[in-house]
């Protein structure tokens, strides 16, 4: 269930939260994702803390339905690099 202010979408992310948003979206957790993206566990918690209402949802689970809706994860646009 999306609250309101959901709909500015991943699009609308900076870089470093679009990339957290993206991993913990593909069930990552803090933990693995502050080791791929060389930043503290801390830290990605603290991104994630900001994302949930940027996007409008109440928790890690639900950020795969937001990106999984946004159009700039559409077929004809290419999602978000995220090197590993």
């Amino acid at each position: 269930m999306l609250t309101e202010g959901g709909d500015r979408g991943f699009r609308h992310l900076p870089l470093p939260e679009l990339q957290i948003a993206t991993l913990a979206a593909q069930g990552l957790n803090n933990r693995d994702i502050a080791q791929r993206l060389f930043v503290s566990p801390r830290t990605v918690s603290s991104y994630l803390y900001r994302i949930y209402p940027w996007l409008g949802v109440t928790g890690r689970a639900q950020l795969g339905e937001v990106l999984a809706a946004s159009p700039a994860q559409s077929a004809t646009t290419p999602g978000p690099e995220i090197v590993v």
